[in-house]
């Protein structure tokens, strides 16, 4: 969690023209990540309390909205979970032969 937190606060991200750039949907991807893995460990719900602070910036771009829209837009969809490393882990092994022991992702 705190690795994710800390690439949330890389500059790039911080100084952007729209907020559906590449460099600022990334560090709301990290962000996201410090979320996902906040409320496993604490096992409370606070996504909708960060959205609420995304909201609060606005797009440069009216079909984007504010930030809240482009987290769910971009961000949320590229989430990974159990299932989703399940899905990758099913298919690449059509293609690669994975031993007893293994690293998919980091």
């Amino acid at each position: 969690m705190q690795r994710h937190a800390m690439l949330m606060y890389a500059s790039c991200g911080w100084f952007f023209d729209e907020l559906s750039g590449i460099e600022t949907v990334q560090v709301m991807q990290y962000a996201a990540r410090v979320v996902q893995l906040a409320e496993e460990l604490f096992g409370n719900s606070i996504e909708q309390d960060f959205l609420e602070y995304l909201a609060l910036a606005k797009s440069n771009i009216p079909d984007h909205g504010n930030g809240a829209t482009v987290y769910e837009k971009f961000v949320k969809p590229a989430m990974l979970d159990l299932y989703r490393l399940g899905a990758h882990y099913a298919i690449s092994s059509l293609f690669e032969d994975y031993g007893e022991h293994t690293r998919i992702y980091s």
